[in-house]
């Protein structure tokens, strides 16, 4: 007849001699091998310091290099060129006076950024930004700019129209999704896919705002006045201004002086009184002007006596282009 526990009698506790010879060695240590624990201060290579994460190879590095100092870990999401502040330094390692790493000191005021915390790869340019701006990496005023410009998609009333949701302090809210990743049951629901602005304005007036992403890890609430104002100083910093754009008909005005090294553009015309340099070519269809002639020693002039057995040296047709010839600048005012 099978005993029932009932039955079994309560046995005894056991004492640290009761224990068999083997009792306390490591799993991996054969019985009975004689294998001693490594000695105090050594460790393998990363292997934490006391309660700390492992140590990197280089931290080890600079611990031989900087004996008896104090070696800061900063966050992988910190990018910048600047000094990390001091919320992006995950902890700091002290290398004692012989370079080994012997202390680990956690940093309490250290932030986590998306990639420590284990978060996926951003989904698109909404979900980047609010990443790193829920996380403190980046401002929040990066993530509404890009929600402005990006397209949503929105569950459907059965009444047409964005599906209306509550907020935790009862405000109203509108449910929208970057990506289908971030609500995986939004294909079965009858939804729209919108332009995140044109949303915005049908709903400034009542003073609800866009729950962007609520599944997701990255949730940010914004408001739709927020995303208006994101969108009129985007359109404001593309818009070219007035004075930048050249207006029909502008001519050079009156004085303007070219400046030295000018190229002479094809159908540029002589200003009244341009005088030409000597060597200057000139340009085809330029029809030389009376008081611009200026008299050779090489050619002989009307009325000038040839010596005997001279012969007049050859007026010249082509010569070097000048870059200092005189030309219109072309500038607007």
């Amino acid at each position: 007849m099978p005993r029932t526990p009932s039955d079994q009698e309560a046995a005894p506790p056991r004492t640290p001699t009761d224990a068999p010879p083997d009792a306390g060695v490591p799993p991996n240590v054969p019985p009975g091998s004689g294998s001693a624990p490594p000695p105090a201060g050594a460790q393998p290579a990363g292997a934490p310091a006391g309660d700390g994460p492992p140590v990197p190879d280089d931290i080890r590095e600079a611990a031989r290099s900087a004996p008896d100092h104090w070696l800061g870990m900063v966050d992988p999401g910190w990018t910048d060129e600047a000094p990390p502040p001091d919320w992006a330094v995950i902890g700091e390692w002290r290398s004692g006076p012989t370079g080994q790493v012997e202390e680990w000191r956690p940093n309490d005021d250290y932030r986590p950024s998306p990639r420590m915390r284990g978060w996926p790869e951003p989904s698109d340019p909404v979900d980047e930004a609010a990443q790193l701006a829920v996380t403190g990496y980046g401002p929040r005023e990066d993530a509404v700019r890009a929600l402005s410009a990006a397209e949503v998609a929105v569950l459907r009333a059965p009444g047409g129209g964005p599906l209306l949701a509550e907020g935790p302090d009862g405000s109203p809210l509108v449910p929208v999704f970057t990506a289908g990743r971030h609500q995986p049951f939004l294909p079965a629901l009858a939804h729209d896919t919108v332009a995140a602005g044109e949303l915005a304005r049908t709903l400034a007036a009542e003073g609800t705002a866009l729950s962007v992403n609520p599944a997701g890890p990255a949730h940010l609430v914004v408001g739709a006045d927020e995303v208006l104002r994101a969108q009129d100083a985007t359109s404001s910093e593309s818009t070219p201004r007035t004075e930048d754009t050249p207006r029909s008909g502008d001519t050079p005005r009156s004085g303007d002086t070219p400046r030295s090294g000018d190229t002479p553009r094809s159908g540029d015309t002589p200003r009244s009184g341009d005088t030409p340099r000597s060597g200057d070519t000139p340009r085809s269809g330029d029809t030389p002007r009376s008081e611009d002639a200026t008299p050779s020693e090489d050619t002989p002039r009307t009325g000038d006596a040839t010596p005997s057995g001279d012969t007049p040296a050859p007026t010249t047709t082509q010569a070097a282009p000048d870059p200092h010839l005189p030309t219109s600048t072309g500038r607007t005012p």
